[in-house]
């Protein structure tokens, strides 16, 4: 293994050479963008879960209107959903997309982080009163659940406003 030795020298010249001959071609490989597929499969899932359940609701008779609002539901999450789909395919990258495509980066989980911490501040207060409400008699039933969308809405708004100015 000294300079002197001359089989190292001529078997780590063609390995290098081929090596970079070699990498060169699949370089711009590598550093093509590589366009993500739609998701078809998931896509059509939805369609089918949405078709299925007014089928369901369409067909099978009901006195409390369950399955109308699951069909109903599930139509407006199909919408959202096609809204995200095109929102992606002209280019805007909206911290929904990011969430769906689990690309997610450290200012997408300062914001989630920020606004569970609102919801919880929320739910704390919140819980507060209710405390008070069922200690003077009062229904606590109404009262927890205004607290729960209370909760929800600023969980849903806080991570919208933060992801927004952030």
């Amino acid at each position: 293994m000294s300079e002197s030795d001359p089989t190292p020298a001529p078997s780590s010249a063609p390995a290098a050479g081929s090596s970079s001959s070699s990498s060169t071609p699949s370089a711009p490989k590598s550093l093509k963008t590589i366009k993500p597929r739609p998701p078809v499969g998931r896509m059509a899932y939805v369609v089918l879960v949405v078709i299925l359940l007014w089928v369901a609701a369409l067909t099978i008779p009901m006195p409390n209107g369950f399955l109308y609002g699951g069909a109903s539901g599930a139509s407006a999450m199909m919408l959202v959903y096609v809204a995200l789909f095109i929102a992606k395919r002209r280019g805007y990258d909206t911290f929904v997309v990011r969430e769906l495509e689990k690309r997610e980066d450290e200012r997408d989980r300062a914001a989630l982080q920020r606004a569970w911490a609102l919801a919880g501040v929320v739910g704390f207060f919140g819980n507060v009163v209710v405390g008070a409400v069922g200690a003077f008699g009062g229904p606590t039933t109404p009262a927890i659940a205004i607290i729960l969308w209370l909760q929800l809405i600023s969980l849903i708004g806080g991570n919208i406003y933060f992801n927004r100015t952030m």
